[in-house]
């Protein structure tokens, strides 16, 4: 079965399971920030700004940079740093994420509201993770796909899934 990116930890992290949005890094560990909580949020939700979300992700798992990556994804409160780090770990290793992959797919995949890319799915998935489905954005390039929430200020992943097997 396919992996939905998820730092599921049991429908956990990266779904939420209907938790509230994390809380800045001045609130809480760095393993809870999300995008908006970065240096350069973006002011509009277009497509750079979720292309910048997605490349940041990407360099920072690369890079072995967990505790940065956490910036650019939906953690639940009170997720456990490390078991936040383990799951990030295995996003890479299971190549659900890379930078070659998210180049492809912001280059030729289809960009626009989640609702109106994953018609089908985006309700769900916007549900689990606690957030509108409206301030859903996504990208999809068969089979990669990516679910980014707009905050107001920037963008948080709250899926990718296939990205790093997208062959340049």
């Amino acid at each position: 079965m396919k992996t939905i990116f998820a730092l599921t930890l049991g429908c956990a992290l990266l779904i939420g399971c209907g938790a509230p949005p994390a809380p800045t890094p001045s609130e809480t560990s760095t393993a809870s920030a999300t995008a908006s909580a970065t240096p350069e949020a973006a002011a509009t939700p277009d497509k750079a700004a979720a292309e910048k979300t997605l490349t940041e992700l990407a360099k920072s798992l690369e890079a072995g940079d967990t505790k940065t990556a956490a910036q650019y994804v939906k953690i639940p409160e009170g997720a456990p740093a490390d078991k936040v780090d383990e799951e990030l770990k295995k996003t890479l290793e299971r190549k659900e994420i890379s930078s070659a992959g998210v180049a492809l797919l912001v280059e030729k995949g289809k960009f626009g509201p989640a609702k109106e890319i994953f018609a089908d799915r985006a309700e769900g998935w916007a549900k689990k993770s606690g957030v509108p489905v409206e301030q859903c954005w996504a990208f999809s390039l068969d089979p990669a796909e990516a679910v980014l929430f707009w905050d107001g200020k920037g963008f948080v992943a709250i899926r990718f899934d296939d990205i790093g097997k997208l062959e340049p």
